[in-house]
């Protein structure tokens, strides 16, 4: 850890100016070419505080260093860094795919889907979440919902037969308790309606 610190040290300064000076003479040379666009977002200054961007500078680095703990076999460090970078942006949809995949791949089956119902009732529409909501109740051994889950992805991108197919399966599983039978049932009924009527207006 002192190594580790003593290096941090070292390097921080210097790597520092060497992308802020780099991405200075980026917008200077774009403005040497007729584009203001770096200028006007005064990006052409030796300030590094100007060239810290929320998604280039943090987001995808966080990221890449979540994603490179885990392909490198370290789950302890990539569990910490997303809870780290989910606690800092709780609302950034890249974080919450990104601590959801990483609960799932160390088998937290149940904090992954404590944090997915919570922000599936924020993002509706994103039909990742829904998947890796799938993901984690098969991880239980929850079937039904899993079924329900994967249909709630497929009904977002308009796949309506791939939908019901999901739906049937997740009422055959037979572990629903009545209020999830009862939406799936809803959800069933709807869908099978919206194709129905699709089939009609194209005969």
């Amino acid at each position: 850890m002192q190594d580790f610190i003593s290096t941090l040290t070292i390097w921080a300064l210097p790597v520092l100016f060497a992308i802020t000076l780099h991405e200075a003479a980026h917008g200077y040379a774009a403005r040497h070419f007729g584009d203001r666009t770096a200028e006007l977002a005064g990006r052409i200054s030796l300030n590094p505080l100007r060239h810290i961007d929320p998604m280039g500078t943090i987001v995808v680095p966080a990221l890449i260093l979540v994603t490179s703990s885990l392909a490198a076999g370290s789950i302890q460090t990539a569990l910490t860094d997303s809870a780290a970078a989910i606690e800092r942006y709780p609302d950034r949809l890249a974080m919450i795919r990104l601590r959801a995949q990483t609960l799932i791949a160390a088998r937290q089956w149940q904090s992954a889907l404590t944090l997915l119902r919570d922000r599936t009732q924020i993002y509706k529409g994103d039909a990742e979440l829904w998947r890796l909501m799938g993901e984690a109740h098969q991880g239980l051994g929850e079937r039904g919902l899993a079924h329900r889950a994967a249909a709630e992805g497929y009904l977002l991108h308009g796949m309506l037969q791939p939908a019901i197919q999901q739906l049937r399966l997740a009422r055959q599983a037979g572990d629903l308790d009545f209020y999830n039978g009862s939406i799936v049932d809803s959800r069933l009924r709807e869908a099978e309606q919206v194709l129905r009527e699709e089939m009609r207006d194209r005969r």
